[in-house]
């Protein structure tokens, strides 16, 4: 399975917003 960079990037960002909302 491969993933573009750009695609990787908006993912952790979204992953960050997400995990920054649940604390």
């Amino acid at each position: 399975m491969h993933v573009p960079l750009m695609f990787g990037k908006q993912l952790q960002m979204v992953f960050i917003a997400l995990f920054s909302t649940k604390n």
